[in-house]
């Protein structure tokens, strides 16, 4: 990944996110992950306002450009688990391992924080992330909520090998 760099976001990553969030809009089944209209000092009030919510981007080095994001947070309520809340690679760069890079980033830092757990929501059909997360070297334990697929994977249960 040296032709990537993985870091946390920056307020001057604004208007670049919100063109990506734009760009891929017609790909979330509800429109953009968050509102993409505001300007770049309401959009970074926006994702500042989510408290504990991490937020890291993958850059393209030679296009200077967002190719991945990701949002994830400790669980409030279940402080031993981490959720990812939002994970998105702009299809121009998808297949390069970026959304891979992003969930083994937020388990690893996840780990080194003492949670034991990391959970994912989605729908049933994105068969995208559901791949990707059963790529974790951990076993996947899935439930639905309403109309969402919970994916949940504890560290301390390995997949096993065959």
């Amino acid at each position: 990944m040296n032709e990537f760099t993985l870091r946390e976001y920056k307020k001057s990553d604004a208007l670049d996110l919100m063109r990506m969030w734009r760009e891929t809009a017609h790909l979330w089944p509800m429109g953009a992950p968050h509102p993409t209209e505001i300007g770049e000092k309401g959009f970074n009030n926006h994702i500042e306002g989510g408290g504990s919510v991490k937020h890291w981007v993958v850059i393209d080095n030679a296009a200077k450009r967002i190719a991945g994001y990701c949002a994830f947070s400790q669980n409030s309520l279940v402080p031993e688990n981490m959720e990812v809340s939002l994970l998105n690679t702009h299809p121009d760069w998808q297949g390069k391992g970026i959304a891979s890079v992003l969930l083994h980033k937020v388990a690893e830092a996840a780990r080194e924080n003492g949670i034991s757990t990391l959970t994912a929501y989605t729908m049933p059909t994105n068969k995208g992330m559901i791949k990707l997360f059963k790529k974790l070297p951990y076993k996947v334990n899935t439930s639905y909520e309403d109309d969402m697929l919970v994916m949940t994977t504890h560290f301390h249960e390995p997949v096993q090998q065959n």
